[in-house]
Order: C-alpha cells, then structure tokens, then sequence
C-alpha cells in the first residue's frame, strides 16, 4: 500500500499519510461520491507538479484495479 511518512514541521515526529497517486486512484474509484471537477482539478494539480511521477501512478492504479480510468483522465489533460 502506498503509504509515506511526512515530517512534521518544528517536531522529530512524521506522520503516515497515504501517497498522492493512491489518493488520486481513491478519488477516480469513488466517482460517484466525488464530482467530476473535483477530479479534473486533482489531476491538473498532481501533472503540472514537478513532483509528479505519472509511471508510479499507472502502476498504483494497476494494483487498485483503476487503471483504465486513471490512464483515460491523464491522456485527456496531458
């Protein structure tokens, strides 16, 4: 599961959040809870990211059974 430890400011604790890409795999499986434009912007957001890595978010989507989905939303806004 992609799960990442992200520092808290001012503290030497991290706390353990879920990844970007399997957020967005979460958000395209739930499309009946999340609007359409909420999805648009996540993805617009996450591709003009300098951070982004669309190959781990093809192969997250592969191991969440969202793949079709998630490569149609990105080959539309690429």
């Amino acid at each position: 599961m992609e799960i990442i430890d992200v520092p808290v400011s001012a503290s030497k604790h991290a706390i353990r959040v879920y990844s970007k890409e399997k957020t967005l795999c979460d958000i395209v499986k739930k499309k009946n809870v999340v609007e359409q434009e909420v999805i648009n912007k996540a993805f617009k957001r996450y591709l003009s990211s300098k951070e982004r890595d669309v190959g781990k978010l093809i192969q997250v989507a592969k191991e969440m059974r969202a793949e079709k989905q998630v490569r149609t939303i990105v080959e539309v806004l690429i």
